[in-house]
């Protein structure tokens, strides 16, 4: 705020130390016939009001952003710019005419004190401005209208040397001078509305563009650089960048690693808002990842089952959540959400999520030896069963009781040549024939090859 004062400060004393070199030169330029003279205090004019407008984009661009403007309204300042650039190149065409008129039909300038006297006021009040302006160098208004003071300052050196060559009869001098005024005021004029384009139409400079590149390619942690946007609104300059981190990163480092790329982009560039957008690394197993972000999430216990389905470029992942089996549903399904969100923030490439809840189970529970007879005989049972003819062997490793339902551990000897995929379907199908004949006992197979 006290910036913002300080920028509002210097800008008021300029419109108003110009407004007296306006009226000053204004009339002496009529008294004594001088184009020059005049000429200048039309410059000063669009002056003051170019820096009028550079006040009120400065006010006005230091309104925060709202729904209709959510880069804030630092376009305000390039308008202005515009206008203003339009403005003088017009005025320094017509000033251009009218000296070329002149010389062709010689008017004689009085030159005198009065012409004098002006041109070295307004000179004066240019070296102030000039003074006052260079205190604060961090707004982009205030140095624009610096520079505009400076070309106040040589605008009024080529009237008065006008003024001084007519002072030796040479009247051609003021016309003369005017066209150099002219042909200077549209060289500035026309960098100006460059400028303002530029801006408007979010041009950046290419050599700007590739070292933010290298600034981002450059930083630890980041492998690739996927995308990268760069514009300018008013003083500030927005980035936006989507970097590809080194395999192996958690999402809590994926993070750290873009926040302390925002920080490196803002250190280096200055007035930067930087926003960086962490994609998986091609390296990096995409189960893997999103088992990551699934523990990031505040009340997941743990992640498995987590499969990828590709159907036409289309992506559907599915996610089996454990939570704590004493929170209710509702609280269960709001932590499923925040995982679906989180999903789709960190892999862009998914087109749907499907989250499944399930209880956590500590790692320790208590329980007791149970009678393994009735085990042993649903076991014969499954044994007999022809679509178990590749299972060697089934045998009980130890039963126990956990909370009145028995819990089975067996030991299930295969044919070492089957694949792991077959070996898997199998044992499934024995848990389900085993659960079949003791609906209420929980299995778990080990396998071994023989």
């Amino acid at each position: 705020m006290v910036l913002f004062r300080r920028r509002v400060d210097v800008l008021r004393l300029s419109v108003a130390l110009i407004s007296t070199a306006v009226i000053v030169e204004g009339l002496a330029g009529l008294t004594t016939g001088s184009l020059a003279l005049v000429g200048d205090a039309a410059h000063a004019v669009l002056d003051m009001l170019v820096t009028a407008m550079l006040l009120a984009a400065v006010t006005w661009a230091a309104r925060p952003p709202d729904m209709d403007h959510t880069y804030g309204h630092g376009k305000v300042e390039s308008f202005g710019g515009l206008f203003g650039g339009l403005a003088l190149t017009s005025f320094s065409a017509f000033l251009v005419y009218k000296a070329v008129n002149r010389l062709l039909s010689p008017f004689e300038v009085k030159p005198g004190l009065i012409g004098v006297g002006a041109a070295l006021y307004t000179l004066c009040i240019d070296v102030v401005r000039i003074k006052v302006l260079s205190g604060v160098s961090t707004s982009l208004a205030v140095r624009a209208d610096r520079l505009h003071a400076l070309s106040d300052f040589a605008s009024t050196l080529i009237a008065l040397a006008g003024l001084l060559l007519a002072h030796f009869r040479f009247y051609y001098g003021d016309s003369a001078a005017s066209i150099l005024l002219g042909a200077m005021l549209t060289y500035l004029s026309l960098g100006l509305i460059k400028d303002a384009f530029r801006d408007l139409s979010d041009r950046v400079s290419p050599a700007y563009v590739e070292a933010v590149k290298a600034v981002i390619l450059g930083s630890d942690g980041v492998s690739r650089l996927h995308k990268l946007r760069v514009r300018r609104v008013g003083d500030e300059t927005f980035m936006d960048a989507s970097i590809e981190v080194k395999g192996g990163q958690t999402v809590d480092q994926a993070h750290l690693i873009a926040s302390r790329l925002e920080e490196r982009l803002r250190d280096r560039f200055k007035d930067v808002s930087a926003v960086i957008h962490v994609e998986p690394s091609k390296d990096m197993d995409l189960r893997e990842l999103a088992r990551n972000v699934c523990l990031s999430v505040e009340g997941v216990k743990d992640a498995h089952k987590i499969t990828v389905t590709n159907v036409n470029s289309k992506s559907t992942m599915s996610v089996h959540v454990l939570v704590d089996p004493k929170i209710s549903l509702s609280e269960a399904h709001k932590i499923a959400d925040l995982v679906e969100t989180r999903l789709r923030e960190e892999i862009p490439s998914l087109t749907e999520t499907l989250i499944h809840i399930e209880p956590h189970e500590h790692g320790v529970r208590t329980a007791d030896y149970a009678e393994e007879a009735e085990a042993k005989r649903a076991l014969r049972k499954v044994m007999k069963q022809r679509r178990f003819r590749w299972v060697r062997s089934i045998k009980v490793s130890s039963i126990f009781n956990v909370e009145g339902r028995p819990v089975y551990l067996v030991k299930c000897l295969l044919d070492g040549s089957l694949s792991v995929y077959e070996s898997h379907r199998l044992v499934e199908k024995v848990k389900e024939a085993v659960k079949k004949a003791i609906p209420s006992a929980e299995v778990e197979v080990h396998t071994e090859p023989i």
